[in-house]
């Protein structure tokens, strides 16, 4: 059985996740989501201070910005990691 991608992982949460949730299913700082949160280039809203990542829009955006035929390729700052290569995106 094939383990489960992180966008299907992200695309099956309901409801809104936090900085901290969304850290760790990335594999980066809550502070660098904050960032780019506050820059517009991770989708975000906030709850009064609040700022919290629709899942199924954080997924619809890793999907618009995945290397077709990379798979198990996972997004680090604005780079797509793979075990073999390492490409600007």
């Amino acid at each position: 059985m094939e383990s489960e991608t992180l966008i299907e992982r992200l695309s099956s949460i309901p409801g809104a996740i936090n900085a901290r949730q969304l850290a760790e299913m990335l594999h980066c700082s809550e502070k660098m989501l904050y960032k780019q949160a506050r820059a517009g280039r991770v989708p975000s809203f906030r709850i009064g201070s609040l700022v919290r990542f629709d899942p199924v829009l954080v997924a619809d955006w890793l999907k618009a910005r995945s290397i077709p035929g990379i798979s198990g390729g996972r997004l680090v700052g604005h780079y797509v990691e793979t075990a073999t290569s390492r490409k600007r995106h």
